[in-house]
């Protein structure tokens, strides 16, 4: 997952919104996830604020 978001953010840069790369993360889940489990909504939400905040110079 990591690995996808790094290439997503160096091609076509940030989401405008967290909510928006949320969603995206919670759709990669589903497709190449173990069985179709996708993490809880606040499990990938703890998981990219960090990273949101850090990128976006806020943290």
């Amino acid at each position: 997952m990591y690995i996808t978001l790094m290439v997503r953010i160096q091609d076509q840069g940030l989401p405008a919104t967290q909510a928006e790369w949320l969603g995206e993360v919670q759709e990669w889940f589903v497709a190449n996830g173990d069985g179709g489990e996708v993490p809880d909504e606040r499990t990938i939400r703890r998981r990219l604020t960090p990273i949101w905040k850090a990128l976006r110079g806020s943290w």
